[in-house]
């Protein structure tokens, strides 16, 4: 009966462990996928800025080349 005690006590103990375990994990994990959608915001603003600055690159080399012809 001690020896059953024993190991029931003893899995618990490693039962408590893991679930600490997995707390952790999922914590990581929870990190992880926020920094994720920081990296992805990001991303898409420096996109929406790079398309902004190409866009007023091809205004600006419109309206050197109109200057151009009217030299």
């Amino acid at each position: 009966m001690l020896q059953v005690d024993d190991e029931h006590l003893h899995l618990t103990d490693q039962n408590d462990q893991l679930n600490l375990r997995l707390k952790v994990l999922k914590r990581q994990v929870d990190e992880a996928e926020e920094e994720i959608d920081r990296s992805e915001n990001a991303k898409r603003k420096l996109q929406r800025e790079l398309e902004e600055q190409m866009e007023a690159n091809e205004e600006l080399q419109g309206q050197m080349n109109t200057l151009k012809k009217d030299l």
